[in-house]
């Protein structure tokens, strides 16, 4: 498909239009197949976007949370949580003694699968100081466990 590597709008336009003119002639596997992977690539670009923007505000104000929320949540979804970890391992140990940092570092954790990491930097974070975000970051990471009990008990 040209779209898979122009990953334009116009290319996307025109292959959608293909593929959905098929369709209409006559639908089988491979055209589904063909339709759902088409909307996949266009997912991960309109994703990539996404993360150039948060990448941009956080540029703009590094102490803009929502923006770091939204980053983590985009890598996620690119398959690249790990990545995640990566930056915010690296902002916690720049800034130990920041709540913000574990808040941003636990919800990495959690998109990466590692809740017992992410329920461990929860508590150093409340070790600081009271945080409902971390309170809630806490009760995430242990809904991810199975541990459903327990975390309407931390919510609630």
């Amino acid at each position: 498909m040209a779209y898979e590597e122009r990953q334009d709008e116009a290319s996307f336009l025109r292959a959608h239009e293909v593929v959905e003119h098929q369709l209409a002639i006559g639908e089988n596997a491979r055209l589904h197949v063909d339709h759902g992977y088409l909307q996949e690539v266009r997912g991960r670009v309109a994703i990539r976007e996404a993360l150039r923007s948060y990448e941009r505000a956080l540029a703009l104000d590094p102490a803009f949370e929502r923006a770091h929320s939204q980053r983590i949540q985009a890598l996620a979804a690119l398959g690249q949580a790990h990545d995640a970890v990566r930056v915010y391992e690296r902002r916690l140990s720049d800034e130990p003694h920041s709540v913000g940092a574990h808040r941003c570092l636990a919800p990495a954790y959690v998109a990466a699968g590692a809740f017992e990491q992410a329920a461990g930097v929860v508590d150093r974070g409340r070790d600081l100081g009271p945080d409902a975000g971390l309170l809630d970051l806490r009760g995430d990471a242990l809904a991810c466990q199975g541990r459903s009990e327990d975390a309407l008990a931390t919510w609630s």
